[in-house]
């Protein structure tokens, strides 16, 4: 989700045409530092073609944050600078972004660092898992989150995705017990990373060490970290202009990729990281 978001036109992209999704007849306005859209309905099928518009939401059931964002983006959204898509309830408690800039982490670019590298040698019994722990997964990420964003009817359209395997969890266990998971979309040269988690130290390094490793043996190219953050950074993503992950997401907008779902020591994930990376953080 979104820390902040800069400006820039948005590239024309072909429309989707899954049956039920809002963006049926819309295509993203001009995006930014204005929403590329506002309002619709958050079912797996507008969820998933607004990801492969490059487009993704941010919605809120508070009212003091609905009745700021009708503040901010009423003139805008009167203007028609900022499209409505249609359903949903009201349209300003669902907001979509497409930023100027995408964090994008090459899968042959990540670094887990010395330090993390040290302690998770120390820590061999680790292992990770693939779609064994969705929900699970989805509730701890919306655990201790100020800005409630993972509502009720985003779960629910992400657990549909989920069920139609369009979305995927990927866990992280430490004596059975889950201690890192993220939820995300797998196209062909873009993993998008949706939400994540860890309640222990070093453990979303473990967790994109492997989602890189598995990315990698599926051909994909790139994990979608979404926005700029310095933790991000440290992994080693970097910032790549708009245009150019439109591309990334551009040919069949009907494909996904499948990803090796078996569990994986982070033994294995270390050798081959030692193997074929010179880690120079």
């Amino acid at each position: 989700m979104p820390d902040t978001v800069t400006g820039g036109p948005v590239t024309a992209t072909p429309g989707p045409d899954t049956d039920g999704s809002s963006w049926r007849d819309t295509r993203p306005g001009p995006g930014g530092q204005v929403p590329a859209a506002v309002g619709g309905e958050l079912s797996g099928a507008t969820l998933l073609d607004a990801y492969r518009l490059g487009v993704f939401c941010q919605p809120t059931e508070d009212p003091e944050q609905i009745m700021v964002n009708r503040e901010i983006y009423a003139p805008d959204v009167a203007s028609g600078e900022i499209p409505t898509l249609p359903g949903g309830a009201d349209p300003y408690g669902v907001l979509w972004w497409s930023p100027s800039q995408r964090s994008l982490l090459p899968v042959d670019g990540f670094r887990l660092g010395r330090r993390g590298a040290k302690h998770h040698r120390q820590n061999p019994g680790v292992v990770s898992t693939f779609d064994t722990a969705f929900d699970e997964v989805v509730e701890r990420c919306r655990e201790g989150r100020e800005t409630l964003w993972l509502t009720d009817p985003l779960v629910s359209g992400l657990r549909s995705l989920h069920r139609e395997g369009a979305v995927h969890s990927l866990e992280i266990r430490a004596g059975g017990k889950l201690v890192a998971g993220l939820v995300g979309y797998a196209f062909p040269r873009v993993f998008v990373v949706d939400t994540a988690f860890q309640c222990e130290p070093h453990c979303l390094k473990a967790l994109y060490l492997d989602l890189a490793l598995r990315a990698r043996e599926a051909g994909i190219e790139f994990i979608d970290l979404q926005v700029d953050a310095e933790h991000k950074r440290r992994l080693g993503a970097t910032l790549h202009e708009r245009d150019l992950y439109l591309g990334l997401l551009a040919g069949d907008r009907k494909a996904e990729t499948a990803l090796n779902a078996a569990p994986r020591s982070l033994a294995r994930n270390l050798r081959e990281y030692s193997a074929t990376t010179e880690d120079k953080s």
